[in-house]
């Protein structure tokens, strides 16, 4: 993945984090938002198992962000899943792969 490739996923990543525009869980979850994250989730899988650490690092990191920011409504759309759990995981790729 070319450095231009990384600048516009992370474009990407800020527009939806922008218009999801989440306040205390009072607004719905974008569903692109949710894409967004299962996409990355797949990405940053598919990349370390090509050993592009330093793409998955970033987006990784990105995606445990955007987690952050939609908690409450990840937790409302889809409570099946540990959607802290999945973010600490998601948090330490950088911990493990990139230092």
């Amino acid at each position: 993945m070319l450095l231009k490739d990384l600048i516009s996923l992370f474009f990407a990543i800020s527009f939806v984090i922008a218009r999801s525009n989440v306040s205390l869980g009072q607004e719905r979850l974008d569903p692109d938002t949710l894409k967004l994250i299962n996409n990355n989730i797949e990405l940053v899988n598919s990349l370390i198992k090509e050993r592009q650490t330093m793409q998955a690092c970033l987006i990784a990191k990105a995606t445990s962000h955007l987690i952050a920011d939609n908690l409450i409504n990840l937790k409302e759309r889809e409570p099946s899943y540990n959607w802290t759990e999945i973010r600490n995981v998601l948090l330490e790729i950088p911990l493990i792969h990139c230092q």
